[in-house]
């Protein structure tokens, strides 16, 4: 994520774009990685319901940016922001790929561990069978 501004940056919307920055990187560093993780569909949903409310924020913080060059009269203000603006949108993008990618790695990894408890139960069913079979002969 991007840490150091453009010096023709405004001094007064640098934390705007900080503060965009930090949410998509606790997006990045934290949500994604649960989400990754989750053990079952019920987390699976509530994490993807707030990925999806933390995405909402960060797009609307975005929106307010690309409109923030028209509160300036330089240029090299006007075209710092915009500059800013179009990288923290090529940031967004990679971040709602990346959590594409995950939802995808979530849902495989519950389907395969649910796929290994089915398979334990149906094993052990088949063997408690083949212990009654030998116990009545």
């Amino acid at each position: 994520m991007t840490s150091s501004f453009d010096a023709d940056l405004p001094a007064n919307i640098a934390p705007d774009f900080s503060a965009f920055y930090r949410r998509l990187q606790d997006i990045s560093g934290y949500q994604l990685d649960r989400l990754r993780n989750a053990t079952s569909a019920a987390l699976l949903r509530d994490y993807e319901n707030e990925l999806s409310e933390a995405f909402h924020d960060v797009e609307t913080r975005l929106k307010a940016l690309q409109l923030a060059p028209e509160d300036y009269d330089r240029s090299s203000e006007v075209n710092a922001v915009r500059s800013e603006a179009e990288k923290a949108s090529r940031e967004l993008q990679q971040t709602r790929q990346a959590s594409r990618d995950a939802l995808l790695a979530a849902r495989r990894g519950l389907a395969t561990r649910s796929e290994a408890q089915a398979r334990a139960e149906l094993n052990l069913g088949q063997k408690q069978e083949r212990s009654k079979l030998a116990d009545r002969s």
